[in-house]
């Protein structure tokens, strides 16, 4: 195809045939020029008169010419050239007509064609500039025209109504604007000289020659018309000589353009776009084809032989396209479409290989059709997009999975993109927060999972890269991973969480692309609340222990000295009643021990173990069953709440128990019930025995009164503190005894 179109264009190359036009040409411009020359020597304006209307009817022909090739002529430039001078001619026609000495135009002196003669200049030069920056463009002829009769209208209307500058004073010679404007306009003719030159390789030499060869004629006129004080001087004649053959060459480009070598342009176009193609065929790594319409190869590139695996060009050459589908339908679909719309682009379609193995391809096809309609053949291209589909379904399976993870997984957990959105919001935290997936997934809502206002949550400040700035926001300490680089954590407490807030440990981690960019972030939030409780009371038991411990040994260790003493006073002692005394508080004082060792036993397992969450009804049922509660009634409105304390609760409602039956007199009914309110809640414990007297109330609680109780109540108070309980007496003495035991909240539950 390319060399046939070649042959075309090496046919209608006539280059001998141009170059002896080309001197006819200028030999017949140079007789022209010698003829008009002659007629100064009769009249300057004679001279002036036909030199001008030379130049006005070469500006209408190269219009003439431009206007009925503009079909043709694919550069924009010269569509541009050809409307501007129509115009140019009809101002360089007003300035002729206005010339000193024809007398037509009244009232006007030498300065009116001064004037138009610099306006021509300028729709000229701005011509030439805007024409090469808007060459590439395709704008349509009218439009053009249209624009240049605007401008053309505006500027003889301001001439003729006094607006214009002056240009030219009787006597004096030319203004200062005159002057400039020359030098003006002369800088945008070098500038137009410059991008001429930059878009050389879209003229022909012989264009950019005549084009080239015309501007700088037209800067020679206008140095000329610099130094003239006579309109009829030398200076002024040789600056129309210069502007006639600028004209001249503007012509000829515009001839050859649009006349006499049309189709040389044509095929030149025509033989670089088919280099082009033939570059973008063989280099494409894409299949490039073309196909009769029966299913038979005309052409292919060699990335096709590639693509089917074959051996050679011709094993590809001679198999029917048909054999490289998987079935029928799937090619009869295709052409369908084709036929419908013309061409298509990027239809998926799954080829085979010569080996019979499948590959995924993306077919782009148009029909070519002859002057009658027929299709010819079909063109297109086909991308292998195998390797692309195994990309994005592992990529798919690698997010399922990750999907899966995090949907699947016990811990809160949410997903922010590079803008703060949500794109994962597992079943955890749609559990934990009752705020649904659906509702949340693609808004920036995350703060409404743990705050009452908008609030940034870690994975917020990490994508913000504003961690550092967290105690803006944070009262507790962040600090870097040690497992994970670039994360951080915190054990934050969110105190409007819950009945009495929570503790949770939050941990945030940037996600990045392969560049290493951070384009989101996953956050983790884990509900660390009983851990929290159990951790400070452990130390809060830890530290009671020692306590304990501390005033145990002291207390056994006096009570041992009392006994040491009264032994001694014994050994010597013979009066009996003495004796008798002595002996009776050394017993006091081994029975003080005793109390003292068996309380040891019963506070040694204190804090030992963690707080858990107990069943409140479930402990006194089975306290109940152990105590001799004979006839007393037991009234037990408590049922499924739990207690966050330590194991040995079931200890306090033992003593509780024991000490109504063994100090409440006659007693006979307990009772237990529970009272809530906005602090928390109250859990009784009374009976309607002798009760307690006023001023024994709190002391009841300490180790030093244990005349009747011994160390139950101190031990029981031990054990509620440690995760914040505490406990009262608040009965009236003779109505019976009342323990209140004051729990706050987040250390109780409904179960």
């Amino acid at each position: 195809m390319i060399e046939s179109n070649m042959k075309i264009f090496q046919k209608y190359n006539f280059k001998s045939h141009e170059k002896k036009k080309t001197e006819h040409f200028f030999l017949i411009l140079f007789c022209i020029l010698f003829f008009i020359s002659c007629t100064d020597l009769i009249s300057y304006l004679l001279f002036h008169t036909i030199i001008e209307l030379f130049s006005i009817i070469i500006a209408f022909l190269i219009f003439v010419i431009t206007w009925n090739s503009k079909d043709r002529i694919q550069n924009s430039f010269l569509i541009f050239l050809g409307s501007a001078f129509f115009f140019i001619g009809i101002v360089d026609l007003i300035h002729t007509l206005a010339f000193k000495g024809m007398n037509i135009f009244s009232g006007y002196d030498a300065n009116l064609p001064t004037q138009l003669w610099i306006a021509a200049r300028y729709i000229e030069a701005f011509t030439l500039i805007i024409a090469f920056l808007v060459s590439q463009q395709k704008i349509p002829a009218e439009r053009i025209f249209l624009g240049y009769a605007i401008i053309t209208t505006g500027i003889v209307y301001s001439i003729f109504a006094g607006f214009f500058p002056t240009c030219y004073i009787e006597d004096f010679g030319l203004t200062p604007f005159k002057i400039y404007s020359e030098y003006v306009i002369c800088l945008m003719l070098f500038g137009s000289i410059a991008l001429l030159y930059n878009q050389k390789n879209r003229f022909e030499a012989y264009i950019f020659w005549l084009i080239l060869g015309a501007i700088i004629a037209t800067i020679g006129s206008e140095l000329a018309f610099t130094h003239y004080i006579n309109v009829y001087g030398p200076a002024n004649f040789l600056g129309h000589i210069f502007k006639f053959i600028a004209f001249t060459f503007i012509y000829l480009a515009i001839v050859q353009t649009g006349i006499s070598r049309p189709f040389d342009l044509m095929y030149r176009e025509i033989a670089e776009s088919e280099e082009k193609f033939r570059a973008f065929f063989e280099t494409s790594k894409d299949c490039v084809f073309i196909t009769s319409q029966d299913g038979n190869w005309r052409d292919f590139n060699d990335a096709a032989i590639q693509l089917f695996g074959f051996a050679s060009r011709s094993e590809l050459q001679n198999t029917h396209i048909t054999e490289l589908y998987g079935n029928q339908q799937e090619r009869e679909k295709l052409l369908n479409k084709i036929s419908q719309f013309g061409f298509i682009k990027d239809y998926p379609l799954n080829l085979r290989k010569k080996d019979g193995s499948v590959i995924n391809t993306l077919i782009t096809t148009v029909i070519i059709r002859d002057d009658k309609n027929q299709i010819q053949y079909y063109q297109g291209t086909i991308r292998d997009i195998t390797e692309q589909k195994r990309n994005e379904q592992a990529l798919k399976d690698s997010e399922a999975r990750l999907h899966s993870i995090i949907e699947g997984s016990p811990v809160l957990q949410f997903v922010l993109d590079c803008d703060h959105r949500i794109i994962h919001w597992n079943r955890a935290i749609e559990k934990f927060s009752e705020l649904n997936a659906t509702d949340m997934v693609g808004t920036t809502y995350q703060w409404k999972a743990f705050y009452e206002n908008e609030h940034p949550c870690l994975a917020d400040l990490l994508i913000l890269d504003e961690i550092e700035y967290h105690s803006r926001w944070y009262d507790s300490p962040i600090q870097e991973s040690q497992i994970i680089e670039g994360a951080y954590e915190s054990t934050i407490f969110f105190p409007t969480l819950g009945t009495s807030g929570k503790w949770m440990y939050i941990t945030a981690a940037p996600i990045r692309d392969s560049q290493g960019t951070i384009i989101g972030a996953i956050e983790t939030v884990e509900d660390i609340t009983d851990r929290k409780l159990a951790e400070d009371a452990l130390k809060l038991a830890i530290k009671k222990l020692n306590l304990l411990s501390s005033i145990t040994r002291h207390d056994i260790l006096n009570e041992l000295s009392i006994l040491i003493g009264y032994l001694d006073l014994s050994k010597n002692e013979s009066n009996y009643t003495i004796l008798s005394e002595y002996l009776e508080k050394e017993e006091r004082s081994a029975v003080n021990i005793q109390h003292q060792i068996e309380f040891t036993r019963d506070y040694e397992e204190m804090g030992i173990r963690a707080p858990q969450w107990q069943n409140i009804h479930h402990i006194i049922t089975n306290v109940i069953k152990t105590c001799n509660v004979g006839n007393i009634n037991i009234s037990l409105d408590i049922t499924n709440i739990e207690l966050f304390t330590d194991p040995l609760l079931g200890k306090v409602f033992y003593n509780l128990v024991e000490n109504a039956i063994r100090h409440g007199g006659v007693i006979t009914k307990i009772s237990f019930y529970f009272i809530e309110n906005s602090e928390g809640m109250t859990i009784i414990c009374e009976d309607n025995g002798n009760g307690i007297p006023l001023n024994e109330k709190e002391n009841i609680f300490t180790r030093k009164y244990f005349q009747h109780t011994g160390l139950g109540l101190f031990l029981s108070r031990e054990i509620l503190s440690i995760t914040g309980l505490t406990i009262s007496e608040t009965g009236i003495e003779g109505s019976g005894a009342r323990f209140e035991i004051h729990v706050p909240k987040g250390v109780y539950r409904f179960a």
